[in-house]
């Protein structure tokens, strides 16, 4: 026999509505506004986040060999610490003499 197949009836795609287009670009206009208005508190809070990604790894590295959280996350810091006083250190010297040398 014969088998009859349907077609299944084509389904046209969603017309965008006028009101999604401005209603984007108002938002998004918003966003914008709270972001640049906002960025002294943002941009704190962004860094914190960015560290805590970044220095997550070590710690728990350090962690898995036995070591408490709390004290690989100060050996971490104190690591951190440490580097970037080094690298000041480096770099006082010759920043103080191009500032002298300066007009």
């Amino acid at each position: 026999m014969d088998r009859i197949v349907e077609e299944e009836p084509r389904t046209r795609a969603p017309r965008r509505s006028l009101h999604v287009v401005p209603l984007r670009v108002v938002a998004l206009s918003a966003i914008g506004a709270v972001l640049y208005f906002g960025h002294a508190a943002f941009v704190p809070v962004v860094l914190a986040v960015l560290f805590s990604l970044v220095l997550t790894t070590p710690v728990e590295a350090l962690h898995r060999r036995g070591i408490p959280r709390g004290l690989c996350a100060l050996m971490v810091l104190l690591c951190l610490v440490g580097l970037l006083g080094a690298a000041v250190n480096l770099v006082w010297a010759p920043a103080q003499t191009w500032w002298q040398s300066a007009p």
